[in-house]
């Protein structure tokens, strides 16, 4: 199985609420065979979806006519994945990412799909200079949830306890590395 079939099959574990992350994740890669190198970039790259899901799916959806809740599941995590890998690993080529979405739709089942699929991410590759990135519509909170990919009940929240200064220094501060 390849890292990313490893990283779809843990994040589809996860959408269905089986689970905690860590040990789904942690599940998955005992029960392949993968190099230290791929393990790596599968936990890299299901981490990295689950931490910017809702950015995400904001941008996929300015790309889909229909919405989310029409597109098949697992065909909407390969597109997340394969955005991520666009738009934050930066040593994965673009066509790799495009070409690996489209083989894995194939592999899971959802041969139909692969047009789907590669012409969303063709669109968004075609267009990456002009996608709204963070969207410039709507409230101030949903606006500051898809760019934080933070729910905006969690904002909401820390907004009422910290204030608005030092909640935009937090989630500014989730996605810094050690």
């Amino acid at each position: 199985m390849s890292a990313r079939k490893t990283a779809l099959k843990a994040l589809l574990r996860v959408d269905e609420n089986s689970g905690y992350s860590n040990l789904v994740l942690d599940k998955a890669l005992r029960s392949c065979q993968l190099s230290e190198r791929d393990r790596a970039f599968s936990a890299a790259l299901f981490y990295g979806v689950l931490e910017r899901r809702l950015t995400l799916d904001a941008v996929l959806e300015q790309y889909t006519a229909r919405p989310k809740r029409k597109v098949d599941t697992t065909v909407w995590e390969i597109l997340r994945m394969a955005a991520y890998q666009i738009f934050y690993m930066d040593k994965i080529p673009d066509s790799a990412a495009v070409n690996e979405a489209v083989i894995l739709t194939k592999q899971s089942g959802k041969g139909k799909a692969s047009g789907f699929v590669n012409g969303i991410l063709r669109n968004l590759l075609r267009s990456r200079g002009t996608v709204e990135f963070p969207l410039q519509h709507g409230s101030r909170l949903h606006r500051l949830s898809v760019q934080y990919s933070c729910p905006e009940w969690l904002i909401s929240m820390w907004e009422s306890a910290y204030g608005k200064d030092i909640t935009l220094k937090i989630m500014e501060n989730c996605f810094l590395r050690p």
